[in-house]
């Protein structure tokens, strides 16, 4: 059987000012520092010793250049 829901009558006398907290705490970051720096290390090696293999005069002004 279906519930029923009451009606109550001068029910805006039963209620109370209510308190709203809005404060969530400090924001956290999904990342410290050090676990951005151990994740892109090693990718940066590989494009570091890949620019290390390009002879001098293959680069403009003998200088390496990421775009």
């Amino acid at each position: 059987m279906a519930t029923r829901n009451l009606l109550l009558g001068g029910g805006e006398n039963l209620a109370g000012r209510a308190t709203i907290v809005r404060s969530g705490g400090p924001k956290k970051m999904p990342y410290t520092l050090a676990e951005v720096r151990a994740e892109l290390l090693a990718p940066v090696q590989v494009i570091a010793a890949a620019l290390r293999g390009i002879p001098a005069s293959a680069k403009p002004r003998e200088k390496e250049y990421l775009k």
